[in-house]
């Protein structure tokens, strides 16, 4: 079970547990909102999970680098895992929820088991 507290992102306007829904028209905008979002969980201690669509993986990790953070070390650790929306969703080419929440449990475990203080999937 994920632990919710009162943490605050975004200089106290999102808090731990809130959903964000952004509507950009580029991948700037894009990632000024995502970065400090994910920034945030990450000097936090937090697992962090993204799923990606429209992006590549190349394009997310130059996006971080471009902003200063060192990306590698929270991959290699496995405190930010990134993960293509297909991989996550689409289990042999269809949509199964079972499969989906499977997945999102086993990542809850390896993330408390890898020593991370709190748990958040978006």
């Amino acid at each position: 079970m994920a632990h919710v507290s009162n943490e605050k992102f975004f200089n106290g306007s999102i808090h731990l547990g809130d959903h964000i829904a952004s509507i950009y028209q580029n991948k700037e905008q894009q990632f000024k909102i995502l970065l400090p979002f994910f920034v945030d969980g990450l000097k936090l201690n937090q697992k962090c999970v993204y799923v990606y669509d429209e992006n590549t993986k190349e394009e997310i990790i130059k996006e971080f680098e471009k902003a200063g953070v060192e990306i590698s070390l929270y991959l290699k650790s496995g405190q930010l895992e990134l993960f293509e929306s297909r991989e996550m969703y689409l289990d042999e080419g269809i949509f199964q929820p079972e499969k989906m929440i499977e997945k999102i449990e086993a990542l809850e475990k390896r993330a408390f088991e890898g020593g991370v203080e709190k748990w958040e999937y978006h």
